[in-house]
Formats: C-alpha cells, sequence, structure tokens
C-alpha cells in the first residue's frame, strides 16, 4: 500500500474477524504497519450488510486508503467492495486480481 499510496498514513484494514486466518493476517498487516509508521484503523465486516457501514466510517475516520484481507465473504462481494472503496475515494489492496 505504501508503494501505491506513498503519503498514506492512515489505513484501514478491512477484516472478517469470523475467518479463520483472519487473526493471522491482521497480526502481519499490524506489525508492518508498525514498521512504515502507519496508523493502522482495523474496521470489521461480517457480511454484505456491514460494508457499506464499514466504509462510511473510514470516511468518517479520514483514511487515506484501505487494505482488503482474503476472505471468501469479501472474494464473493468483490464488486460491492469495490463500488464502494470508489465511492468512498479509497485507494484499495486487495489479495486477488479478480477486484481489480
Amino acid at each position: 500500500m505504501k508503494e501505491a499510496v506513498p503519503r498514506a498514513s492512515r489505513v484501514a484494514l478491512l477484516w472478517n474477524p469470523l475467518a479463520p486466518a483472519a487473526e493471522t493476517y491482521r497480526k502481519v498487516v499490524e506489525s508492518a504497519a508498525g514498521k512504515l509508521g502507519v496508523s493502522l484503523q482495523v474496521v470489521d465486516a461480517r457480511g454484505r450488510n456491514e460494508f457499506e457501514s464499514a466504509f462510511a466510517a473510514m470516511a468518517r475516520e479520514r483514511i487515506d486508503a484501505v487494505v482488503v484481507l482474503p476472505d471468501p465473504v469479501f472474494f464473493t462481494a468483490r464488486t460491492q467492495v469495490v463500488e464502494l472503496a470508489t465511492k468512498y475515494r479509497l485507494p484499495a489492496v486487495y489479495h486477488a486480481r479478480e477486484f481489480v
């Protein structure tokens, strides 16, 4: 993310805390954020019905960019996730090329 948006200082991590590997991924991203001097805000979204409020919260917090963790919920709703990132003008990094 820092290569794509070098000035990003406040980054959101969109994650589903119910996903089996979510905690492991979150810890890795938190560690990287700390090393890069980036403030990380973890934003929960357990399903499609929580995506709009998650992105609205990112906008309220003036997030500079978002990292979307690997998750079947996000992947199957990738069109909605990308549309929301676009709507809120948030540069985003995804785990699969199908998002773009």
